[in-house]
């Protein structure tokens, strides 16, 4: 686990007090989505990426992602980030990044030292998870905010054929998770048990300490997996559909792949 006094800061230090709120990311809700989009521009909240039709039937798949701390440790936070960054373009079936583009602001905030420490490990943990991706990543944005934020852009070229989009789900289709759910919860406990607050209080007439440590662990490891194996399983079991799950949970993605699937 990450601590900060090993790297000259605070004891005290922690990077998700700098996250105005303690949410994956805030999002339009699926009405104000489906209001904002023509029905011929997608299927709002199930394509969080963007597919653009190119020459030859080759399509550009492109995502922009970025959330807030959600957790202390800066080098698995810029690991996460990559993660969340391509997982959009791997939804689709992409299973090669082109290219990655990495944003990063430190907020105003920080102490110079926290500056110095933490943006720095958030880029390593980025740049060392993109590795598996192999792909260019160029570094875009590094600057001062009221908040601070980490992600990114990813780009991809793929033929007609290698695309799964949300909207051809057949029924009797099965819903296979290649990642379990709840890192939310997860990441929120291990915070609230380490600030001991009144949630805190509450869990434990339930949960030890040892329980909320072994699921915050599971939570980080499963973050930081890249979706790729994912896609390539779908394409090579010829997958009918496909998304991530994010912002708007098991029920908002799964309701969207429900409502645009096709009969026979």
């Amino acid at each position: 686990m990450f601590r900060p006094e090993s790297h000259g800061l605070s004891p005290d230090f922690r990077l998700t007090k700098f996250s105005t709120l303690r949410v994956y990311s805030e999002q339009l809700g699926d009405k104000d989505v489906k209001e904002k989009n023509e029905p011929e521009d997608g299927v709002g909240i199930g394509l969080d990426s963007s597919v653009i039709a190119l020459k030859h039937d080759l399509f550009l798949v492109q995502s922009v992602d970025f959330f807030y701390p959600l957790i202390d440790d800066p080098f698995m936070l810029g690991k996460i980030a990559l993660a969340n960054v391509v997982s959009d373009v791997f939804a689709v079936g992409a299973t090669e990044i082109d290219q990655i583009k990495l944003i990063v602001t430190a907020p105003t905030e920080f102490t110079e030292k926290e500056r110095e420490v933490v943006v720095p490990m958030v880029m390593k943990g980025f740049l060392e998870a993109a590795k598996e991706c192999k792909a260019p990543v160029k570094i875009g944005s590094i600057a001062e905010n009221p908040w601070c934020i980490i992600g990114g852009a990813a780009s991809a070229v793929c033929h007609r054929s290698e695309l799964i989009m949300p909207y051809n789900a057949q029924e009797g289709d099965a819903i296979v998770l290649t990642k379990p759910l709840g890192t939310q919860l997860a990441t929120n406990a291990y915070i609230w048990m380490n600030e001991k607050s009144e949630n805190w209080t509450r869990l434990q007439e339930r949960f030890n300490a040892a329980d909320i440590e072994e699921t915050y662990r599971i939570a980080l490891e499963s973050m930081c997996r890249l979706n790729k194996t994912g896609a390539e399983l779908m394409r090579r079991h010829h997958a009918h559909a496909a998304t991530d799950v994010t912002g708007f949970g098991i029920y908002g993605h799964a309701e969207n792949l429900a409502s645009f699937q096709s009969a026979e």
